[in-house]
């Protein structure tokens, strides 16, 4: 289903049409099934989304498995993770974006929605899948639901990618010259605005728009990236608790997927992360994992990318009780030739599960633009302690 402009740019005759549609939409899906495993998914899309012969409903163990690959030539941009689906946007080796969607209890394989996506973050919840797709210069960010027959505007312009945890969708804009904005919304109360924040671009003066948000179980957390090349800005807003903002000194620190607490690049000592304890107001740094790259901390373990750029790399899950590490994944087993090199792309946790998105390129040096020979949505179980 192509995407409806921002509500911005919709005249009441185009609105009217765009009504027409969607209503015509919904029957048309009706008629043909859904993504449940009850007859044929409704978009014409779902054959880009994955291709025959590997689909696996189960992902038993630790270490993570193949759970689908999609067609030649297809990148891989962005994913998002809930206790029953498995979501990701994608562009097809002819330059079209998909959103494209799995549910684990029947390994079905659904296309959402058809869209110029942008590699800005993808979140599920239990009442549809949201993600950003170009508009103009820009992004928007939309929802599909997980039926894939009604897209919805929600935003019409982000500029960081967005994050969710539970039933909330936290994003950021700049809703006028000088001003930041961050919004959760609630996604069971028809995306119902939960919290919003509004300050200043420039303040304490410094200068720096948000570059990267973190939904939290108790609130909300961004980060902003000072243009003077100083240093960054923290900001956390919990639901219940107490309010910080908080200079880090590193110059472009972000905050990292996290079902938690804000975790954050950060300099002291040996220490090269952080986390923000929000029952305290502590900063705990938390080591530098070997030299490895954060990645994402959810169900209890951090997950890093260790090895070299350019070689193969695995992925780790460090315990944020005891430090014990464990490899969950080797991405040299998606080696299609001698010389070719795995990339993890994405990496999303929910509950016991992990999954991530690795694009597999011909050659050791890949260009920004190069196509993937083949693509891989891999899951896996959270090690336990």
């Amino acid at each position: 289903m192509p995407l409806p402009p921002p509500r911005s740019s919709r005249s009441r005759r185009a609105l009217v049409a765009l009504l027409a549609a969607l209503v015509s939409a919904v029957a048309a899906g009706c008629g043909s099934g859904g993504p449940d495993g009850s007859g044929p998914a409704a978009s014409p899309d779902s054959g880009r989304c994955a291709k025959p012969g590997i689909n696996d409903v189960s992902t038993p163990g630790t270490r993570a498995q193949t759970v689908l690959a999609t067609p030649p030539g297809t990148r891989l941009e962005s994913l998002g993770l809930d206790l029953k689906y498995v979501a990701w946007t994608q562009v097809s080796r002819d330059g079209t974006g998909v959103v494209c969607q799995r549910k684990f209890a029947t390994g079905s394989v659904t296309a959402l929605a058809r869209a110029p996506v942008k590699a800005r973050g993808v979140v599920t919840t239990a009442t549809g899948v949201y993600f950003t797709a170009a508009q103009g210069s820009g992004a928007a960010l939309y929802s599909v639901d997980h039926a894939g027959r009604r897209v919805r505007d929600v935003a019409r312009s982000v500029t960081a990618p967005i994050s969710g945890f539970d039933r909330y969708v936290a994003y950021a804009d700049a809703p006028a010259d000088g001003v930041n904005r961050v919004t959760v919304l609630d996604t069971s109360r028809s995306d119902a605005v939960f919290k919003r924040y509004r300050f200043p671009t420039c303040r304490q003066g410094g200068c720096g728009p948000v570059v990267s948000v973190s939904m939290l179980a108790n609130g909300v957390a961004w980060m902003q990236r000072l243009d003077d090349g100083t240093g960054s800005l923290l900001t956390v807003r919990p639901f219940t608790g107490k309010r910080v903002t908080s200079a880090v000194d590193v110059a472009k620190s972000v905050l990292y997927r996290s079902d938690n607490f804000p975790v954050y690049d950060y300099t002291r000592g040996t220490s090269t992360y952080a986390a923000w304890l929000i029952s305290t107001g502590v900063i705990q740094p938390i080591g530098n994992f070997e030299g490895n790259r954060l990645l994402a901390l959810g169900g209890g373990q951090f997950f890093v990318l260790a090895g070299n750029e350019g070689e193969d790399q695995t992925i780790r899950a460090y315990s944020a009780t005891t430090g014990k590490s464990v490899e969950v994944d080797d991405l040299g087993v998606l080696k299609a030739g001698a010389n070719s090199l795995p990339l993890l792309q994405d990496i999303a946790t929910a509950g016991r599960r992990f999954c991530t998105l690795v694009n597999t390129f011909p050659t050791a040096t890949p260009a920004e633009n190069d196509v993937p020979e083949q693509s891989s949505l891999r899951c896996g179980h959270i090690p336990a302690g």
